[in-house]
């Protein structure tokens, strides 16, 4: 017995060392990107003062920071979802380095005008310099990231992968919010600009690139003939004839519907809370900060874990459950700490989107086209976030004045919890495919 269960612990030890090696290449990308993340972060809680007090000064409630938010996700999202699939095909012919510097690059100059001042001029500046920013920064690198793994890790592996990457977001996130709480308000725009120029110069001096197309692969595959014959065989055959086109556009739908709520949810949160509770920056940063712990624990550990032994579609009922469950908690919140309670919730539904990016790099083909097909996913997410504010704006704005039909101040909130909810039914759907597609 003493011999088997050391053999059995020598095992589980070359496992563990094996997926260390395995995600090597990936430590450039994931450092750049949890310091983007990081800068990124650190300028959220505050933000909302910032615009307040540059447009409405003195006052709790803004509807003209409330409607420009909304503007802004809108032109943003319809920006993103055009830009983000060309971004994504283009890495695929291109390279992924050169189409990623891009959003590295970009996203410094917004900072870099709250930075220098937030008077309302610069605030307008701001507005309309960072929703161009956003176009290519919001979903392209997520999606060329997303694609950069996919050029370096087996498909056994990419759930493993992701999850970290994912997870490195959530560091990221943690660090920026943990430095809004210690920070000045007027320093904080000036050390975000700083990482994040940082970050951009980073990712130009170590990142490697990894198209295959571009060079030698880092991921060993097959011989070059089975691989040009897998490739024919592909382009041959329309994409809604294969066989993962019914998975492919149940994840569409299930990304379009948890993608609409969640704009709804970001765009009115904190407008919500300050004017319910007087939440200002450091409350806004204490809920960030809980969210991103939980989001740490849950993509670093209990992600690959569960994906293990219950597969990405079973996780993925869980997270989707969890998301509509917080957004409507929120909306009914009746006290100071429900909204603390909430931002727990975040251990489940951060999972979603991991698990939708990883199911759809395990089904795109050819290989050589990972970047057109996450570019499609960030576009999707981006069409939703063009239509939640249309609605989810003007609800908030009208719930939280005082001309509000009856009293209760986050409706909107639990419209967008509504809107998740949607997504329940297609999950069996996606289960009843997925064992289909296994049984063939």
């Amino acid at each position: 017995m003493t011999e088997s269960s050391s053999s059995s612990s020598g095992g589980h030890r070359r496992g563990f060392l094996r997926k260390i090696i395995v995600l090597r290449p990936l430590i450039h990308l994931i450092f750049a990107t949890l310091l983007h993340i990081m800068a990124t972060m650190m300028v959220i809680p505050a933000l909302t003062d910032v615009l307040l007090g540059a447009l409405c000064p003195g006052q709790a409630e803004c509807n003209e920071a409330i409607y420009l938010t909304g503007i802004q996700q809108i032109v943003a999202g319809i920006g993103t979802m055009l830009v983000t699939p060309i971004l994504g095909e283009l890495s695929d012919e291109y390279g992924r380095k050169p189409l990623l510097m891009i959003p590295f690059s970009a996203a410094v100059l917004p900072m870099a005008i709250l930075a220098y001042s937030q008077s309302r001029p610069f605030v307008y500046a701001y507005m309309v310099v960072g929703t161009v920013v956003r176009i290519f920064a919001e979903g392209g690198i997520t999606c060329l990231s997303f694609a950069y793994v996919s050029d370096c890790i087996e498909r056994r592996y990419r759930a493993l992968a992701i999850g970290v990457l994912m997870g490195s977001f959530s560091v990221g996130y943690v660090i920026g919010i943990l430095l809004a709480r210690v920070l000045a308000q007027d320093q904080i725009f000036k050390v975000a600009a700083v990482v994040i120029a940082f970050a951009a110069v980073y990712v130009k001096v170590f990142l490697p690139e990894t198209n295959a197309e571009r060079g030698p692969p880092l991921l060993p595959n097959h011989s070059d003939t089975h691989q040009q014959h897998k490739r024919d065989e592909c382009r041959s055959t329309p994409l809604l004839m294969r066989s993962t086109s019914s998975i492919t556009d149940t994840v569409a739908v299930i990304v379009f519907f948890s993608s609409l709520g969640e704009a709804g949810l970001q765009g009115s949160l904190l407008y919500y809370l300050k004017a319910t509770f007087g939440f200002a920056k450091d409350q806004f940063a204490e809920l960030m900060l809980i969210n991103g712990l939980a989001s740490v624990f849950s993509q670093l550990l209990i992600m690959p874990v569960f994906v293990h032994f219950f597969g990405e579609k079973i996780v993925l009922f869980i997270a989707i459950s969890a998301s509509a469950s917080h957004a409507l908690l929120y909306g009914v919140a009746w006290a100071d700490w429900v909204p603390y309670v909430c931002s727990s919730f975040s251990i489940f539904f951060v999972l979603s989107f991991p698990c939708v990016r990883s199911i759809v790099s395990k089904t795109a083909e050819p290989e050589e086209q990972q970047g057109k097909f996450q570019g499609l996913i960030a576009g999707i997410r981006s069409f939703a976030t063009i239509l939640s504010p249309l609605a989810i704006s003007p609800l908030t704005a009208l719930f939280l004045s005082k001309d509000a039909p009856f009293n209760c101040p986050g409706f909107s909130l639990i419209v967008a919890g509504s809107v998740m909810v949607k997504n329940l039914p297609y999950i069996p759907k996606f289960l009843f495919f997925h064992l289909v597609l296994h049984r063939l």
